[in-house]
């Protein structure tokens, strides 16, 4: 099993990392992306990725929403490109987590943050085309926006992950004819709105994440890349498929898209 999303340079994880990835490969997890959301986040999913060498791979890119619920700024962008310049060829999977947050009352977002976000965002798409990298790409509250920039931007098929989708089933239609795959965390489980996506997406399309420690399938529960397997669980489920050819074609459509060394 693959988790193509998830954050293990997450302070939650600061005192157990490595017990987190040894239960993560004893339940069956393969490969695991970490994502990276803040600069400060780089040099440690670079080392997890050299010391868990084919197992962990590292995402670089910034996050719409920064710390202390800030919306990203341009400055923001200054490490991005220097990092994939440095290790692209050897550690670094994906452009990653990127995108577009329009959650407004959580966040308090004015008409300029928007702008901003975009422009950030549209500058990462062009640095993962640059590196013939794939993204990894957030689009809470903005699903309409994302595709709309995407399909902008030119994308190539197979380079985009939608992680945790939560736009309707008329956006799926979208990302579907842009080529974008769509990865399922396991609190999906617990949304009527994502399981009716789950089952408009076909499973050549679809992927699984963890998005951990967030999207826990019990509320207030720490999640770990070991609940992989509750993904590929639901959309079985879903798809009245069995679980283990859920695992198979998710597994090769992840290998699709990322240049797994």
């Amino acid at each position: 099993m693959i988790d193509v999303h998830c954050h293990l340079a997450d302070n939650k994880f600061k005192d157990d990392i490595d017990d987190v990835i040894k239960r993560a490969i004893d339940s069956g997890v393969t490969k695991m992306i970490a994502v990276a959301e803040f600069g400060s986040q780089f040099e440690n999913v670079l080392n997890l990725s050299k010391k868990y060498e084919k197992v962990v791979y590292a995402g670089i890119g910034v996050h719409p929403i920064q710390k202390r619920n800030k919306c990203v700024q341009r400055k923001h962008l200054a490490e991005v490109e220097t990092f994939l310049s440095r290790y692209q060829q050897k550690n670094v999977i994906c452009v990653g987590e990127i995108g577009l947050d329009h959650t407004f009352q959580q966040f308090k977002l004015s008409e300029q943050d928007l702008h901003v976000q975009e422009e950030v965002f549209i500058a990462q798409i062009r640095l993962a085309k640059q590196f013939n990298l794939p993204m990894n790409i957030h689009s809470r509250s903005a699903a309409r926006r994302t595709l709309e920039v995407l399909k902008s931007e030119q994308i190539n098929s197979n380079s985009v992950v939608l992680h945790a989708f939560d736009g309707n089933i008329e956006d799926v239609s979208f990302g579907l004819q842009l080529g974008c795959y769509f990865s399922i965390p396991p609190s999906f489980q617990n949304s009527e709105k994502a399981l009716k996506m789950i089952d408009a997406i076909p499973l050549c399309n679809l992927l699984l994440e963890t998005d951990s420690p967030a999207l826990s399938p019990l509320k207030g529960q720490r999640n770990e890349p070991n609940n992989i397997g509750l993904c590929a669980r639901i959309i079985g489920e879903v798809k009245r498929v069995e679980q283990q050819n859920v695992v198979n074609v998710t597994s090769e459509n992840a290998h699709k898209i990322f240049n797994f060394m």
